[in-house]
C-alpha cells in the first residue's frame, strides 16, 4: 500500500516538474524570445514604416507586455494554463506579422488585426466564467472575475459595433484601426491593473 502511494506521488511529482519546466519555457523563453523580436522589428523599421502602421505595432507590444504581466501571476500552474498561453501567443504574433513594417508596406488587414484579438478575448471570457463559477463562495475572487468578465464583454460588444457601422458604411477602414489602438492601449492599461490586483489577491 506505502509502495503505491509513494509511486503516485513520485508520478504527480513528475508531472509538476514537466509543468514547471514548460511554464519556464513558456513566460522566460518564448514570451520574451517574441517580444524581442517585435521590438527589434520596430525599431529596425522606424524611418520606413508607415505612421498608423508603428502606432498600431507600439500598441500590440505594450499589450503583449501586459499579458505577460498578468499570465505570469499565478499562485500554480497547470497544463491548462499552458496551453493557454500558448493560444494567446500564438495569437499576438498571427496579428504583429500582419503588419508590414516595411517602407512600401500597407495597411494590415482589418480581419487579421481583429480576429486573434477577438479569438483570445472570447477565451479569456470562458476561462473568466469558469473560474467565476468555481469561486462563487469566495467573493474577493467571484468579484475580481466580475470585473474581468465585464471588461472582456464590454470590448467584443464594442468591436461587434463598430463592425456593424462598418459593413453599413457608416464609417471606414481608418475608424476602425483608430478604434483597435484604443482598444489595445485601455486593454493594456486594465489589464497591468488586473495583474497588480491580481498579485495582491493570490500571494
Amino acid at each position: 500500500m506505502d509502495e503505491k502511494i509513494t509511486t503516485c506521488q513520485c508520478a504527480k511529482s513528475e508531472d509538476k516538474i514537466w509543468i514547471e519546466l514548460l511554464r519556464y519555457f513558456i513566460h522566460n523563453l518564448l514570451y520574451p524570445a517574441f517580444l524581442g523580436t517585435f521590438i527589434v522589428s520596430v525599431f529596425d523599421n522606424f524611418h520606413a514604416a508607415k505612421s498608423l502602421n508603428l502606432i498600431i505595432a507600439f500598441a500590440l507590444i505594450i499589450f503583449y507586455c501586459c499579458d505577460y504581466l498578468y499570465s505570469h501571476v499565478i499562485k500554480s500552474y497547470k497544463l491548462k494554463f499552458l496551453i493557454f498561453d500558448f493560444i494567446v501567443i500564438v495569437a499576438l504574433v498571427f496579428s504583429f506579422y500582419g503588419i508590414d513594417l516595411s517602407a512600401k508596406g500597407d495597411l494590415p488587414n482589418i480581419y487579421r488585426l481583429f480576429l486573434p484579438f477577438v479569438g483570445f478575448l472570447g477565451l479569456f471570457l470562458i476561462w473568466d466564467i469558469c473560474c467565476r463559477n468555481k469561486n462563487k463562495n469566495n467573493e474577493p475572487i467571484k468579484f475580481f472575475y466580475l470585473k474581468l468578465i465585464g471588461w472582456e464583454v464590454l470590448i467584443l460588444l464594442a468591436y461587434a459595433s463598430f463592425f456593424f457601422f462598418y459593413y453599413k458604411n457608416l464609417i471606414n477602414r481608418n475608424d476602425l484601426y483608430i478604434v483597435f489602438i484604443i482598444s489595445l492601449y485601455l486593454s493594456s492599461a486594465f489589464y497591468f491593473y488586473m495583474a497588480l490586483e491580481k498579485a495582491k489577491l493570490f500571494k
